[in-house]
Order: C-alpha cells, then structure tokens, then sequence
C-alpha cells in the first residue's frame, strides 16, 4: 500500500503504493496509492509554537500522486522570501542528517553532520548568480526552485514512498479519495527494476479498457515523454487531466509496442463488486480500499446476507491497498474481539487497533496474488491469523510500511514513511508478502483467455479453488 494512516494502497492512474512496485489508482495512490498505510494529515501553522497543528486524519496510501514535472508554478516570490526557503530547507537537511547519524552515535551534533551557514550562504551566492548572469531565465524560475528545494529534501530520503506535493496536487489527490476523478480508469504499479508502469486492473467500464489497454500491460510513454526515469506519481500526474482531453500510452505488451489514444472521463470509482455464485456462495470483489469502500463493502455484504448466501469469497487480487482505517472498519465487521493489526513507530511505540465481538460468521476463504499489497495484506492477513479461512492463490506483494502525510498553509503536503504494521498475531510481512494458504496460479494458456486478455468463465483457477473450498466448509 502506498498507505497512510489513512490509507494503505497503490492508486489508479489509481497507483498503489509497493516497495519495489508503486501501485496507484489515478483516482486514489495505494493508495495511492498507491494510494500508505497510515496518513495522518497535518497542517504546518507559523503561529503555532511547536509549527504544527493537527488536521483532521486522512487515510492516503495510495493515492494518485504527481510529479516534479508537472509542477504549477507561483507567482510573486521574492528572492528573500527564496532565501528564507533555503535557510529553512538547510536547517531541515541538516537535521535529517543529524537524526540519520544518530542512529549510530548519540553524541553528533548538527554540526558535525552539516554547517548550516555553509549551506545557506553557498545557496544565497549562487541565488546572486543566477540573478546576475542567468541567460535562460523565465518568469518563474524562482518559483521552480522554491519547488525544487522541497522536492529536493524528500528526494535525498531513502524511502520510495516520500514525496512533496505542491497545492494543485495535493488538491488533487484529496478529489481523488472522494470517489469520483477524471482519468482514464487503470489502477497501475511501477516496476522498480524496468521504470515502467505496469496496468494491473484497467476498469472494463473505463475509457483505457476501452481503448484497447489490458492487464499486464506496460507503459513506457506518456504523450511520447519517456516514463521510466520518473517515479509513479510523477507518471500519474501526466495521466490525469481534463474531462474530454485525449492522453497517448505508448505500451509494450510481451515484445511489442503499442500506441493507445484514450480520452479522459470523469469516473466514479465502483469498488465493490458482488454477485452470487453457484450453490448460493456469494462472491465479493474488492478492487481498492478508498475513501468510498467501506459503504460499498456494507451494502454489498448486506445485499449478499440477504440473499442467504452460506458462504463468501473475498477478491483482493491485484488491489494494491488503499486507506488504513478503510480496512480496518471493514475487518471490524469480519473479524471476532480482538486485535484487527497494529503499527510501531521508530521508537518501538505502537497503535494497536481492536474489532469488537460483531462478526460475520460465515465460511469465507480470500483470493490474493502477486499484486495485492498494503492493505490487502492487512485484510488477507488478518483473516488468516484468525483461521477464519483460507488464503487463495499466489504470494502476496510485502508492503509492511505505514506513510504519514503532513499538509501546509498553503495547500502543499509531504509524505514519507512513518511506522510499520503487523497483522494481528504481530508478523512482518514487509519484503516477504503473504503465503497462501492453498497455492493456485492462473493458467498460462492463452487458449484460457478471450481476445480482450480476460479469463474465460469456468477457466479462473484461483476462483475455482475457492469455490470448492467454501463447498468443503458448507457440507
């Protein structure tokens, strides 16, 4: 999950967020998004004395993000405003530092690690210099460095889930979580080795499947700019845009490559997908855990209830996770008393949250594969801790890292990793993923798949599997 607190996925153009594949919807970022575990959203406030007060909490792993390359630039900056931002950015450098030696030696102080002065007058000279002699100057050229000083301190993080957003895009971002954005409807995953961003779930109701995009589709450009030095969100960003605008994906699909023209729609995110198998076992599909997922999950859960199903199956593959506390509302209605999962901070500290009794007594069994990260861990996991049923299909992806994202006056935001989370019998799943407990693949015979890339029915051997042991359970 890219997930914060507040959210635990990867995103659509909806990007999830992974350690070595960065998921997002485009509509979410993880959460997400993408689309990160854990989001608290906090809003930097001059006048407050400790420079923080806390927002309301937002649960955004995974959500779409954006990038440097994208950035909207602002108007009226002074180069002593520039020059406070420097000073201040120093400071923050230097203390990162500090707090990174730290680890190893108790006894460093900030200047051991880093000169303060030296870093600010260096910039302030170089400041002089560029108002001086710089040739290729334009309108807003302070602008673009005051954005890269910010982006610039996220960057020297070792952490591939941080990011600096300005306000356009953190507007974004929060329009996204509402359940409704304008995009082209894939939820997509970074392959940290390749650069490329790979389509793990392109909506059939959206406008990408439409145009011919299909799962496991890779894309290398974007409006013929080369993708694969950019990170997921910067991707993203040049996905989005606005209704009836067109986006080119240039795609490599096995060995070959291919243009897509896709149009952009408005889409509201339908998260929840639920129907009635045979032998009245009810199936219910989770694609992303967002701001809309649990009403969605409730009412389809009600729905299936009512329809006397004596079984359920829950889908989350190639979710790539979504909001924290989504999942863990959604748990409190599955699981019995007791813990749902926790988060410890660098300091051992840790948040645990608790279900209540209220819980869905029913045989279930999960559906998982290589794509379902953050808090689809946290979902799978937590029904497997409690042997509520079994774990279907193929090892999961091991996001096990919680993200924080902290807002500003001025509508910006950063995010980075705050904490990690374990499932409820205290297992790390970070790097490892999920085993299931029942190992399926799908097939690898195209002859199992129609000409649009999607499984035939009766040939989902994940699905098959989970049907026939909800069956075992039922007798």
């Amino acid at each position: 999950m890219e997930d914060n607190k507040n959210q635990s996925k990867s995103q659509p153009e909806n990007i999830t967020g992974y350690q070595h594949m960065n998921g997002y919807n485009e509509f979410n970022n993880g959460n997400y998004a993408q689309r990160n575990v854990m989001n608290y959203s906090q809003m930097y406030n001059p006048q407050n004395n400790n420079g923080y007060s806390q927002n309301n909490q937002t649960f955004n792993n995974d959500m779409p993000g954006t990038g440097n390359s994208n950035k909207k630039s602002r108007s009226g900056l002074s180069i002593n405003i520039l020059l406070f931002i420097i000073a201040f950015a120093a400071i923050i450098m230097a203390i990162v530092v500090k707090i990174s030696a730290d680890k190893n030696s108790s006894d460093k102080s900030i200047d051991d690690v880093n000169n303060v002065d030296e870093i600010t007058d260096k910039a302030e000279y170089i400041l002089e210099l560029l108002d001086k002699y710089y040739y290729n100057v334009d309108d807003n050229y302070k602008e673009k460095i005051a954005d890269g000083i910010y982006q610039g301190i996220i960057d020297t993080l070792d952490d591939n889930y941080a990011d600096y957003y300005d306000a356009e895009e953190w507007k974004a971002v929060l329009e996204s979580d509402q359940g409704v954005y304008c995009g082209i409807g894939v939820a997509v995953q970074q392959d940290e080795n390749t650069g490329e961003i790979i389509a793990v779930n392109p909506y059939e109701y959206a406008p990408a499947y439409k145009a011919g995009l299909r799962v496991e589709d890779r894309i290398i450009a974007i409006d013929d700019i080369d993708i694969r030095g950019m990170s997921i969100d910067e991707a993203v960003s040049l996905i989005r845009g606005e209704e009836g605008t067109t986006v080119k994906l240039t795609v490599r699909r096995n060995t070959e490559i291919l243009d897509f023209v896709v149009t952009r729609e408005q889409i509201e995110t339908q998260t929840v997908v639920t129907k009635v198998l045979e032998d009245n076992i009810g199936y219910l599909q989770i694609t992303s855990f967002d701001g809309v997922t649990y009403n969605q999950f409730i009412n389809g859960l009600d729905e299936l209830l009512n329809q006397g199903i004596k079984g359920i199956i829950f889908d989350v593959r190639s979710n790539g996770g979504g909001y924290y506390d989504t999942v863990v509302n959604m748990l409190d209605r599955i699981l019995p008393e007791g813990k749902i999962v926790y988060m410890e901070d660098k300091n051992g500290r840790q948040d645990v949250e608790y279900s209540d009794a209220e819980c869905l007594d029913l045989p279930m069994c999960v559906l998982v594969n290589g794509y379902t990260a953050s808090a689809s861990e946290i979902f799978s996991g937590a029904i497997q801790d409690y042997e509520l049923g079994a774990i279907i299909g193929e090892q999961t992806f091991g996001k096990g890292i919680v993200q924080n994202t902290y807002t500003f006056r001025d509508g910006s935001a950063v995010k980075f990793t705050i904490a990690g989370y374990f499932t409820p019998n205290g297992r790390d799943i970070h790097g490892k993923g999920i085993t299931p407990d029942i190992v399926v693949s799908l097939p690898t015979d195209r002859e199992a798949y129609n000409e649009n890339g999607v499984i035939k029915d009766g040939m989902d051997t994940q699905l098959n599997e989970g049907i026939k042991y909800i069956k075992e359970q039922i007798k």
